[in-house]
């Protein structure tokens, strides 16, 4: 089970948890805030009942601006793994996060949240992170159109491999382009991931989550995968390169998983690892 710091945080001399952001993208407004936590030996945490309190900073001020409950979030997900035989046999991975669903974020500037967590011998542990909040998403904002992303999909190539490092390719991941989803009025989830060449280690399994849910939805939405990188670049010469598409919806980081509502307007997005449950909820409200 792994998470990337991929935000500045950190432990201190005096404190006892590393906290290991899992966001880059913090915006003004209303978000889900999620990390993980390592005790000082290493050793990632999985209990509940952190307690998150967020300051903005100015100056040499820390200013309180909310607690919040963060519990932990634990799944198991299978990926599928194909053996030189050409056998697949699915491979379990366990993978969780913290997560604060809601932490409001009221100016854009550098902000710290300090991580409490009580254990159950009587130590509490201590550890903090600092992050940018910035004042607009370089991803699309929740609530306006996304961009009309004219992807490939099956139609356009002889091998699915050309548009996936999913081993083996999931045909139904690839049967609409963004652009198609919108021209039909239909609800759809675009999931940008990598699983051969994800620099965060978490594309596999989150596009796994997501097809499992993709699988239980049916005909209500569309799903799309998108290669974030070009595959023959990544392929052939070890370079990653980020694909026009990727350019389009502003990313800087990967995954990510955004939920469109039939007007083409974006209804939610997740950053990172996410539970089932997260889009399932997202997807009810688009799909009813």
């Amino acid at each position: 089970m792994e998470l990337e710091p991929v935000a500045s945080g950190g432990t201190s001399a005096a404190e006892e948890l590393v906290v290991l952001p899992a966001m880059t993208e913090v915006v003004v407004g209303t978000q889900r805030l999620t990390f993980g936590l390592l005790d000082k030996d290493g050793t990632q945490l999985e209990e509940r009942g952190a307690v998150v309190q967020l300051y903005r900073l100015e100056g040499e001020s820390d200013i309180p601006r909310g607690q919040y409950q963060a519990n932990f979030y634990r799944f198991e997900v299978e990926t599928p793994h194909v053996h030189e035989t050409g056998e697949v046999h699915p491979h379990l991975e366990v993978r969780g996060l913290y997560r604060v669903p809601n932490a409001a974020f009221d100016a854009p500037g550098f902000w710290r949240a300090d991580v409490t967590l009580p254990a159950v011998d009587g130590r509490t542990r201590k550890g903090s992170m600092a992050f940018l909040v910035v004042e607009h998403a370089g991803t699309p904002a929740l609530g306006s159109a996304v961009p009309a992303t004219a992807n490939r999909t099956a139609r356009d190539v002889q091998d699915l491999a050309e548009l996936t490092t999913r081993t083996p390719p999931e045909p139904l991941f690839h049967q609409v382009s963004v652009a198609e989803a919108l021209q039909a009025h239909r609800p759809f989830v675009v999931v940008f991931s990598t699983p051969a060449f994800c620099v965060r280690r978490l594309c596999g399994s989150v596009l796994e989550i997501v097809r499992s849910v993709a699988l239980n939805v049916g005909e209500k939405a569309a799903f799309i995968q998108i290669e974030p990188y070009g595959i023959a670049a990544a392929r052939n010469d070890g370079k990653l390169v980020l694909m026009p598409a990727s350019r389009e919806w502003g990313l800087r980081s990967e995954p990510w998983v955004f939920v469109v509502d039939a007007q083409g307007r974006l209804a939610a997005k997740f950053e990172g690892l996410l539970t089932p449950e997260e889009l399932e909820s997202a997807l009810t409200e688009v799909t009813g």
